[in-house]
């Protein structure tokens, strides 16, 4: 990556989702609050002429507000939990995955980030998921297949697990967490094209890029993501039972992304995002991502 290109990547704002959160937010509350004025207008029509109008429009659509800042914040704080009902997985410990725990208590405290917690799948591909509570009160997750644990070198490992540490950190993994929970359950209080606004900047290719240039930075040391990257096109990324609005919160596509699996991206082609489902994310492939990454 020449210098340029690479300042492009690593300042782009990967935390700028919260600015995201705030137009729900506020494109919520006017929403009630417009729905409020109406029906205020109509009842003060009805019961008390003019005065009626105003006060009904006034109390109804105040009230409308506050219900949907309540509505937006009982979304924000059930999003991780919803993300994470589809995986089929088991809590691992140190005594599991010695190498693995190894690695992360070193990463996380070079990152500045608190440990998530970590489960594993049975599938023998090599994937990781990462997710975060957009509301800051549970704990990090991450999960990891059998094939992640077993297949990957240690500095493979190493740059794949700073990547999701760099998602987590730059608050990325809280704007991919909030999408998918978005693209599921697609509430009626949220404005379309508002969901659709948030689900497509969680899976640009911009910060994807970024957080792959940010694990870099953790780990200092490219050939290692490098090395997962192309170990992951010449095996499997795919993961059983996935969830489609759940996909991007994976380092690779789950439905399969490597040469060997049948119907996954190949040749570095992408395909387009169906309105505000990320079920065939718009996201680089693994190919792309390893040529860019391959000019740092």
């Amino acid at each position: 990556m020449n210098a340029s290109s690479a300042a492009s990547v690593s300042s782009s704002p990967a935390s700028g989702w919260a600015d995201h959160h705030e137009d729900l937010r506020r494109a919520a509350v006017i929403l009630w609050a417009a729905m409020g004025g109406v029906v205020g207008a109509v009842l003060g029509l009805v019961f008390a002429g003019v005065v009626g109008l105003v006060l009904g429009a006034l109390v109804l659509g105040a009230g409308g507000a506050l219900l949907a800042v309540g509505l937006i914040a009982r979304f924000v704080d059930s999003a991780l939990s919803s993300v994470m009902v589809g995986i089929d997985a088991r809590e691992l410990d140190a005594a599991d995955a010695p190498r693995l725990f190894n690695l992360l208590q070193g990463l996380c405290a070079t990152a500045g980030v608190s440990a998530p917690r970590v489960s594993i799948t049975a599938d023998s591909s090599i994937n990781v998921f990462v997710a975060a509570d957009p509301a800051g009160v549970s704990q990090d997750e991450v999960v990891v297949t059998q094939g992640f644990v077993d297949a990957l070198e240690r500095i493979e490992m190493e740059g794949a697990v700073a990547v999701g540490l760099a998602r987590l950190r730059s608050g990325l993994a809280e704007a991919q967490t909030f999408a998918a929970a978005l693209s599921s359950a697609k509430p009626w209080f949220i404005p379309g094209p508002l969901r659709r606004r948030v689900i497509e900047a969680a899976l640009s290719g911009q910060v994807i890029f970024d957080a792959d240039v940010r694990g870099v930075g953790i780990t200092r040391y490219p050939p290692g993501l490098a090395a997962a990257f192309q170990r992951m096109l010449e095996t499997s990324t795919r993961v059983s039972g996935t969830v489609a609005h759940c996909n991007l919160l994976w380092f690779a596509d789950p439905v399969g992304e490597s040469w060997a699996d049948a119907g996954g991206v190949r040749s570095g082609s992408r395909v387009g995002m169906s309105h505000d489902r990320p079920t065939d994310e718009d996201r680089p492939p693994l190919s792309e991502r390893l040529a860019l990454l391959r000019e740092v």
